[in-house]
C-alpha cells in the first residue's frame, strides 16, 4: 500500500480489473467508483486492466470495491505479477484476434450475397403479395 500524505490519513492502492473490453467499462468503473464516499481520485488504465485508487483507507479496500465491481460485471483483485499480466494480455489478444477472424468471414459471405441480388445473378429479389 502507498501512503501519500501521513497527515491526511489518506491511502493510494492499485488493482487489477479483469473483464474489460473497452474503454466505455473504464470509464463505467471510473464514475461509478468517484461516487463511493471517501474516495478522492480513480483512474482505470484501460490497455493494463489497472486500477487506481486513492482516498480513505476503508474505502479503498478490496473487500469494500469488489462488491461494487461486480455488479458491473467485472472482477477486482490485487494487483498481479508483471509477468501474470503479459500473459493475461496475450491470451485476452488472441481471443479477440480469433473473434476478428470468425466475423471476417462471416461477414464476407454476407457481402458475396448481397452482391449476387445487386448484379441479378438471383432470379428475383422481390416479395410479391397475393391479394384475394
Amino acid at each position: 500500500m502507498f501512503v501519500s500524505d501521513p497527515l491526511s490519513k489518506e491511502d493510494e492502492q492499485l488493482y487489477t480489473l479483469h473483464g474489460m473490453w473497452c474503454t466505455s467499462c473504464a470509464l463505467a468503473v471510473e464514475g461509478s467508483l468517484k461516487r463511493l464516499k471517501g474516495v478522492r481520485e480513480v483512474s482505470v488504465h484501460y490497455p493494463s486492466a489497472t486500477l487506481y485508487i486513492s482516498g480513505t483507507p476503508a474505502a479503498i479496500q478490496l473487500s469494500t470495491l469488489a462488491p461494487k465491481i461486480k455488479r458491473l460485471g467485472y472482477r477486482l483483485s490485487q494487483l498481479e505479477p508483471m509477468s501474470d499480466a503479459h500473459g493475461r494480455l496475450e491470451e485476452e489478444s488472441r481471443y479477440l484476434t480469433l473473434r476478428l477472424m470468425i466475423g471476417s468471414l462471416f461477414g464476407m459471405w454476407t457481402m458475396l450475397a448481397s452482391l449476387l441480388i445487386y448484379a441479378g445473378a438471383l432470379p428475383s429479389e422481390r416479395v410479391d403479395l397475393v391479394v384475394a
